[in-house]
């Protein structure tokens, strides 16, 4: 079953992109109020998106923190909290392509022999304090959607981000992009030349990609390895 925060997510989107001005069937230019409909699309949109894996990786992060403080359990994504906060995620696409491959597949495990987490738990416990000082800080400095962001955010708990279909990235990149025009230059109607039926199928694939995002955040929360 969809999470209530990705309910609200396709709620927020499905809203906002009714609010886009039709694109005419002869190329004109966008009057200035419809570049403005168009800035506050992309405006909104991102940050719903950006709310959602903030308010997920929030939520299931603590969990696999207070399943260890409270019960002593590692699962999966405690695991990866072990390590992975700590990680200079990497700035330039090649590399972070390589590291995508391989971080939240599930060949891929970090292990935590049970005797060992049982003799260890003072150093595991902090560890993990630290590590959590370190998550939220990368939760409150994140700013954006695009794969740089949202890579370090997910991987971090263990998402496979590699296998995120390309459609999905793709549409959330531009958005992020458009936002960006959005945010920082205003969007004036002379220099829009997206057409917004590119937004709408954006859109369509952006709803497509969280649906299978959060149903494998859900699964995430109960993986052991």
């Amino acid at each position: 079953m969809p999470s209530l925060e990705h309910q609200q997510l396709v709620a927020r989107l499905q809203h906002l992109v009714a609010t886009l001005p039709a694109t005419p069937i002869i190329p004109v230019p966008w009057t200035q109020a419809e570049a403005d409909l168009i800035s506050a699309f992309a405006v909104f949109s991102a940050a719903a998106c950006e709310h959602y894996i903030e308010n997920r990786c929030t939520e299931i992060s603590q969990e696999a923190y207070q399943k260890f403080y409270n019960a002593g359990k590692l699962g999966r994504v405690a695991k990866h909290l072990c390590i992975t906060p700590f990680v200079n995620f990497p700035a330039d696409d090649t590399d972070r392509d390589a590291l995508k491959a391989v971080l939240g597949n599930p060949g891929f495990t970090i292990q935590i022999k049970k005797a060992y987490a049982v003799t260890a738990n003072a150093e595991l416990r902090t560890l993990l304090r630290r590590s959590e000082i370190q998550y939220k800080k990368a939760l409150r400095n994140n700013h954006g959607i695009g794969v740089k962001h949202y890579f370090k955010l997910l991987g971090s708990i263990g998402v496979n981000v590699g296998a995120f279909d390309i459609n999905f990235v793709n549409s959330l990149q531009l958005l992020w992009e458009l936002r960006g025009g959005a945010a920082h230059r205003h969007i004036f109607a002379a220099n829009l030349l997206t057409p917004t039926t590119d937004m709408q199928q954006w859109t369509t694939h952006i709803i497509t990609g969280f649906t299978g995002l959060d149903d494998a955040l859900t699964k995430l929360r109960k993986a052991t390895v």
